[in-house]
């Protein structure tokens, strides 16, 4: 078992000369990375089950400017270009005759990069504590 998730055994007739129905699609990601701005980001919302091919959009909600969503992978790849958290939902449609559809709400958190300010450092000595006065 993996963060409660339960491993699903889907039997294939060419195996086993028994059809099975195709396991329940299904959005296993319930998290998603932190970003920061003006870095590279890259991640997948992991889809499991369904018929063939999957295709994935945004339907609510949208992802922080400079990333994007591969239907196809579900891949959001990019480079954010603002700080703030960005809630949306994804929705995956199977290539079945009569497709299956499921969704799940997300967020991506944007963090403004590190920025020291502060031109001059004190020298420190091994072994004793620096202490600004």
């Amino acid at each position: 078992m993996l963060n409660n998730l339960v491993p699903v055994g889907v039997a294939h007739p060419a195996n086993t000369g028994i059809a099975f129905p195709a396991a329940t699609l299904t959005i296993l990601s319930l998290t998603l990375p932190d970003g920061v701005v003006g870095q590279a980001f890259s991640t997948q919302v992991n889809i499991f089950g369904g018929v063939g091919a999957h295709t994935a959009s945004i339907t609510t909600g949208s992802l922080p400017g400079g990333l994007t969503l591969d239907p196809a992978t579900g891949i959001i790849s990019g480079t954010p270009l603002t700080s703030e958290s960005f809630s949306f939902t994804v929705q995956v449609t199977d290539s079945a005759t009569t497709p299956a559809t499921t969704s799940q709400g997300l967020t991506i958190r944007i963090g403004a990069p590190l920025v020291i300010t502060s031109a001059a450092l004190f020298d420190g000595v091994v072994g004793t504590a620096i202490r600004r006065v």
